[in-house]
This record gives structure tokens, C-alpha cells and sequence, in this order.
């Protein structure tokens, strides 16, 4: 049942980015400074009941009650169960899958327990279509877990631990949300042009996965490649950046103070920023949050 004391946290996703979807290396951290948790209360707007309801209806309509107590959610829901969470919608970073996380650890049923991280995706991610049309279950799977995890690009997935680096990451606030369903169109089109096709496979996966690698390896001097990806995203994704932030994206690598990339689809929400600097933040003038 229900524990408002048991938080889950927001996902960021450092490496991966649409590259996930052409069998890339992905690794995704959870960010507890933005997360969820249970609350009861008596003044639960209907808006947000009626669209917990919906979720529930939909887990009922796809049989979900096999592995989920959803009559005792439902209870649970007319007692005035909600949701407080404090992640921004629009921003990827896994609002919809610390609710689902949430719901999982609530409601599953005791006999139906399992260690599989592969089985706990693939519920996660029945469950999570609700909010997506499909879903990979990994921004649930992160807030559920409450650890890193490591996508290897050959389809298996897994939880790890990132050891001390040498660089900082911060989370710059657009003020902007967005969807990434979308953005994701616009690069599925993208992917249908020659150039475009050979750098994504000579250039931008490879440098992806080595930078995922030397994150989980912490390998020394992973800076210039840090900075290598993060000019050639300009290049190559200059639709997903806010026109507003491509000055301040070109004066990180002009000076290397800083250098930044894409969070998620990018369009908005947030944008990662790497740097070997501890006092980083004032550069910029939007909201910045310390990550690792």
C-alpha cells in the first residue's frame, strides 16, 4: 500500500538521446532533488482524480489486475490518494514514470515479486504507455530502482553505479516545455538523408557509447570527447536547440568553461551542462541545479 514517507525520483537521461533508437548505448541517472511521492488528502482536484482514474481504467482494460492489486488502488483513490510530485511537465525528465514507478511499488501484489529487471521493464512499460502510445519503461525503471542504469544497445538493460568524475554536470532550466513525440518525428526524417545517416553511424553513436563507457569506467580525460559530441550535436540537431540558447552553446565551446548537450529530445525542458569548473552556474541565466 501506499508509503508517503517512500519518494521516487525524476530520470535524466546523460547519454542516449534518440540514439537509443538505433541500438546505441543509453545511461540514465536518478535525480531525487525532483521527485514524487504519495499524499492523502481530502481537497484532490477531480481533474487530477479523474485522470488517475483513467490510469486505472486503462491498467483494468489491459489486465494488469495479474500482477497489480488495482481494486485496492481504486480504494486507495476514493480515500483521496494523489500524487505530490514537484518534477515539471514537458521537460523529459520521467514525470510520467515516477507516477508509474510509484503505483508499482504500491499496488503489486505480494505473489508477484519478482528480481528481473527485463520483467520489471516490460511492466513498467505496459503501464506507461498509458501516458506515451509506447513506452520503454526505462524513466520508470530508474525511479523505481532508485540507481543508475545502463542500457548496453544490444537490448539488455541493467542497473550500475557511476564512480567519481572529474567533471561537474548541472541541469540547465529552459523555462520551456515541450513533446517529445515530435521532435522524435523530426528525427526519424532526419534519419532518411544520406549525410545525415553516416554521421549518426560513424560519428555520433560511436562517440555516444564512448562516452557512456568512460562515465561507468571513469575514464581519464574524457573532456575532449565531452566536447567533440557536444559541437557536433549543434550540427546535427540544431532543431532540437532553442534558437535562444545556441550563443550560449557556441560560448561553451568556444571558451570550454563549459560545454552542453541535449537532455532527452531537447526543444526545451532542460539542457546538460558539463564542466571541469565548481562555479559554473553564474554563466548562465536561466536556473541551474547541480547533478553530479
Amino acid at each position: 500500500m501506499p508509503n508517503n514517507s517512500t519518494t521516487y525520483p525524476s530520470k535524466i537521461l546523460l547519454f542516449g538521446e534518440y540514439l537509443i533508437l538505433d541500438q546505441a548505448q543509453a545511461l540514465a541517472i536518478p535525480f531525487s532533488q525532483l521527485s514524487g511521492a504519495w499524499q492523502k488528502s481530502k481537497h484532490v482536484s477531480s481533474d487530477y482524480k479523474a485522470d488517475l482514474i483513467r490510469l486505472l481504467d486503462f491498467m483494468e482494460h489491459k489486465g494488469m489486475d495479474a500482477f497489480l492489486d488495482l481494486a485496492a488502488f481504486r480504494k486507495e483513490l476514493d480515500q483521496g490518494l494523489s500524487f505530490d510530485s514537484n518534477i515539471p511537465l514537458g521537460y523529459g525528465a520521467g514525470s510520467s514514470g515516477a507516477l508509474i514507478a510509484a503505483v508499482y511499488d504500491a499496488f503489486l501484489k505480494p505473489n508477484e515479486q519478482v528480481k528481473e529487471l527485463e520483467l520489471i521493464r516490460e511492466r513498467l512499460a505496459s503501464m506507461e504507455s498509458f501516458f506515451h502510445g509506447k513506452s520503454s519503461g526505462l524513466d520508470p525503471l530508474v525511479s523505481f530502482l532508485k540507481k543508475p542504469v545502463w542500457v548496453d544497445g544490444v537490448g539488455k538493460i541493467q542497473d550500475c553505479a557511476i564512480p567519481k568524475l572529474d567533471f561537474h554536470i548541472y541541469l540547465l532550466d529552459s523555462g520551456i516545455s515541450r513533446s517529445t513525440a515530435p521532435l522524435v518525428e523530426v528525427y526519424k526524417q532526419k534519419k532518411a538523408h544520406q549525410a545525415f545517416h553516416q554521421v549518426l553511424h560513424s560519428q555520433l553513436i560511436p562517440l555516444s557509447n564512448t562516452l557512456v563507457q568512460g562515465m561507468l569506467e571513469n575514464t581519464s580525460d574524457l573532456w575532449s570527447t565531452l566536447v567533440e559530441y557536444s559541437r557536433l550535436q549543434l550540427e546535427t540537431f540544431e532543431e532540437m536547440v532553442q534558437p535562444s540558447f545556441k550563443s550560449t552553446w557556441l560560448e561553451g565551446l568556444r571558451t570550454e568553461e563549459y560545454v552542453m548537450k541535449l537532455c532527452g529530445a531537447g526543444g526545451g525542458g532542460f539542457y546538460l551542462v558539463f564542466s571541469q569548473s565548481k562555479n559554473v552556474e553564474g554563466k548562465f541565466s536561466k536556473p541551474v541545479l547541480r547533478l553530479l
